[in-house]
């Protein structure tokens, strides 16, 4: 993680080395795995005049001890920036708005391998960087639009990338909304989304919203073959969570395309025959077994309230 935090939390380096070295003795504690100490030097050198010498030491010990055990507890490995590799897959994507990895998950689960995400949120590029093997230099943490404006820095991860997914924010999706997609100025979030498209040209594609966008689904893919100049397939759905063995009932709406021939009768077949072969849960199956929560009787009383609580 201290790769990540001097690269992408540079004000708030010590800070968050701080929290580190904290997080990592409570969890070592929890274990009783006792802290080693070791003359060899296990974190970057360059860290120590920023840290200074005792928080340096206490963090190069504690890494120390996560490499000598991590075989018995790989949840602490993930802490190991060392442990962070080049991807190594023919079906490497790209996911943009990324957030803490929700949508990445099921991409990684169809067997994709990430390569690049972008997210303006950095802490939420701090859990996908922890839940993933993926290197710093693979995240890139500010707005899309500056991204598109630097782009030649991370041409070079771009070049086998056979899928790109992203949801962008879009306020003009809404169905009052009677102008045009890439020319509301609420939707520059969006255009910059189809540039990546665009730079990037993937095999394949995802793009997922609100329902509403499903009103602008014509526009969308004109604005994407114009951009990109690729006559992309496009098989739009409505999709709701509680179709595919989640306890939640939210439609989303999801825009695939791709460019190299699978028709959209033969994705809507297979993703049809796995909707209805998905079992069906409520929110009472998800909480089943859980112990009762005893409720406080006063709580709708503040005369009560005040008199059993003082």
């Amino acid at each position: 993680m201290l790769d990540f935090y001097y690269k992408y939390c540079k004000a708030r380096f010590t800070v968050k080395a701080k929290e580190l070295s904290q997080e990592l003795k409570t969890i070592l504690s929890f274990e009783s795995t006792p802290v080693l100490t070791t003359s060899e030097l296990v974190i970057n050198e360059e860290y120590r005049k920023i840290l200074g010498e005792e928080l340096f030491s206490e963090l190069n010990n504690l890494y120390y001890t996560i490499e000598k055990t991590q075989r018995e507890n790989q949840f602490i490995s993930r802490y190991l920036d060392k442990n962070k590799t080049q991807p190594d897959s023919d079906f490497l994507f790209a996911d943009f708005f990324c957030g803490a990895g929700g949508l990445s998950t099921g991409i990684i689960q169809a067997g994709f391998s990430p390569v690049f995400v972008n997210d303006h949120n950095v802490s939420a590029l701090e859990t996908y960087y922890f839940n993933h093997n993926l290197p710093a230099d693979h995240f890139f943490a500010g707005d899309i639009e500056k991204l598109s404006l630097g782009i030649n820095d991370y041409r070079y991860l771009f070049k086998n990338i056979k899928l790109v997914v992203g949801g962008p924010p879009c306020q003009g999706f809404s169905m009052a909304n009677r102008q045009p997609l890439k020319d509301d100025p609420r939707n520059t979030l969006y255009r910059f989304f189809l540039d990546m498209i665009s730079e990037i040209q993937p095999d394949w594609f995802v793009m997922e919203n609100v329902r509403g966008m499903r009103n602008k689904e014509k526009e969308i893919e004109h604005d994407i073959r114009k951009i990109t100049h690729v006559e992309y397939e496009f098989v739009p759905f409505v999709l709701n969570a509680k179709d595919f063995a989640v306890p939640q009932n939210r439609e989303r709406y999801f825009l695939i395309g791709n460019r190299i021939g699978v028709s959209s009768l033969e994705i809507e077949m297979k993703l049809n025959s796995f909707r209805n072969s998905t079992e069906k849960y409520l929110l009472k199956d998800a909480l089943f077994g859980l112990p009762e929560i005893e409720t406080n009787p006063h709580i709708n009383s503040s005369h009560l309230d005040s008199e059993v609580h003082g």
